[in-house]
């Protein structure tokens, strides 16, 4: 029979097996994206626009306007939720459940990192601060000033390879502010997705590079040079990269400020449906257990990311 303490012990098992698998997991997202803890439904963010540079004081000093870009974040919804029949309990098949909880707390636990990485995803098409997608050809310098031109964060036919990665990188370094002074962006995390990775291996962890020497079209020696790049940046296998754009990586600089945003309205919080009085109980001999969140996110600056497409 169906005591009180074997449902008990079903649960508390249950609830056990959901906090290991939260906890176990340990993440990768916040090495790109800063999580900020939001209090109401949206949170306005106010990015400077200009970033100070010291001048030679002649005269009278003066001072600069300091302006600000709203850029608002509505927090949103997600849930998961699994339901178990009484009698599958009460017949002891519970073994077959014992996996359920387990993936529900990895997927609660990865929910900040399907967050960005959908962001990022849809950085070509989704809107930053500045009025543009957030990876675009047409940033512009000062929003307020068209004559100051714009700048690009997005490359296409750009596969990755040694070549490549050194332009982007070059590229995100030259990036200058409203001032007209260098950002002094420096790239941090080159991000890939699985069919990217040895390739991003090979450029900023391998310690040299094989080269083959030809002679008149023939293959006579090879050299192994150092690899400069080598501990340039941290690389990152994005898994869900699979959904991007076949090919596509990423610079990152985060020294300072990361790209993008995790904003947390509410942290993934388990709610089990199993009161004998709850509907789905009463009426249907299930028992349900999901798991709720909200939180939403989005971008920052433009400039410290790049996209690059083949």
């Amino acid at each position: 029979m169906l005591t009180p303490a074997l449902l008990q012990a079903f649960f508390t098992q249950s609830d056990m097996r959901f906090e290991g698998a939260y906890k176990s997991f340990i993440p990768y997202w916040d090495r790109f994206a800063e999580m900020v803890p939001s209090g109401s439904e949206t949170k306005v963010y106010s990015w400077l626009a200009r970033f100070p540079k010291m001048k030679l004081w002649v005269g009278d000093k003066i001072a600069h306007s300091v302006k600000a870009r709203a850029y608002p974040l509505t927090n949103q919804d997600f849930y998961d939720m699994y339901e178990v029949e009484r009698n599958k309990i009460e017949d002891d098949l519970t073994g077959v459940f014992d996996r359920a909880p387990e993936l529900q707390g990895e997927v609660a636990a990865r929910w900040p990192e399907d967050l960005v990485t959908s962001a990022l995803i849809a950085g070509t098409t989704a809107v930053g601060y500045d009025g543009a997608p957030f990876f675009s050809a047409n940033h512009p310098v000062d929003i307020d000033d068209t004559t100051l031109g714009t700048y690009s964060n997005l490359n296409t036919s750009s596969a990755l390879s040694a070549t490549t990665y050194a332009a982007a990188k070059a590229q995100m370094r030259s990036f200058k502010g409203e001032g007209g002074v260098s950002l002094q962006v420096n790239p941090t995390i080159l991000m890939v997705g699985p069919s990217n990775e040895q390739m991003g291996k090979q450029i900023v962890q391998a310690q040299s590079i094989t080269q083959v020497v030809q002679a008149a079209g023939v293959n006579v020696a090879a050299a192994s040079p150092a690899n400069v790049w080598a501990g340039d940046t941290t690389l990152i296998v994005n898994e869900r990269l699979v959904d991007d754009t076949a090919g596509a990586w990423y610079l990152f600089s985060t020294d300072r400020v990361k790209p993008l945003v995790f904003q947390q309205r509410k942290a993934p919080t388990r709610i089990p449906m199993i009161n004998p009085t709850d509907p789905a109980v009463f009426y249907a001999r299930k028992f349900q257990f999901s798991v709720e969140a909200r939180g939403v996110a989005g971008y920052s600056l433009p400039f410290l990311a790049i996209k690059n497409t083949p």
